[in-house]
């Protein structure tokens, strides 16, 4: 598909000249095609910029809406025309594509023990816990994850990917015997 046209396209690039800008051009021409493609497929993820606290609730910039206003866009579905997102009612947005079902992110207590922490620990390490250390904070949640899961030991990762990469990393190594 396009990735061959774009090789052709940049094998015969030369540094000046109209024989380089015309390269440049297939090539812009190429991918401009493919980009319509994939909106006109109805696949192109727009960036959402999120004016109000995270919750059940939001603003969403250049969304006017009122009350009942449907809004469409997302990736089509076998069984729907289209993935619904986002519902618009007086009191905003309804919010179903995050990972904060329940508002938690802006409850108050949990954004005073997040001020606390902030506070008593700053922003954050300024590199991986292996590099400049584990913060007390850490290790208390390691040890309430732990007890509650009845297990010896708990760790944390900071994102899903390094999990996995944790996961994996123990369960491919290889055993002696």
């Amino acid at each position: 598909m396009w990735p061959g046209n774009a090789w052709r396209a940049a094998l015969f690039w030369v540094p000046r000249g109209r024989r380089a800008q015309s390269a440049l051009a297939q090539l812009r021409g190429i991918l401009e095609g493919e980009l319509e493609g994939i909106r006109g497929a109805g696949t192109w993820k727009s960036e959402r910029v999120i004016t109000s606290r995270q919750g059940p609730h939001i603003r969403v910039d250049g969304v006017s809406g009122g009350p009942g206003t449907v809004i469409f866009p997302g990736l089509p579905l076998p069984h729907l025309s289209c993935c619904i997102h986002l519902l618009s009612f007086t009191s905003g947005i309804l919010n179903f594509c995050a990972n904060n079902y329940l508002g938690l992110s802006s409850h108050p207590e949990v954004i005073q023990a997040g001020l606390q922490a902030l506070e008593q620990f700053g922003a954050g390490l300024s590199s991986v816990r292996f590099i400049c250390g584990t913060q007390s904070i850490h290790k208390n949640l390691e040890a309430k994850i732990a007890r509650f899961h009845q297990r010896e030991d708990a760790i944390l990762y900071p994102s899903c990917f390094d999990a996995n990469a944790g996961l994996f990393e123990s369960r491919a190594l290889v055993q002696p015997g």
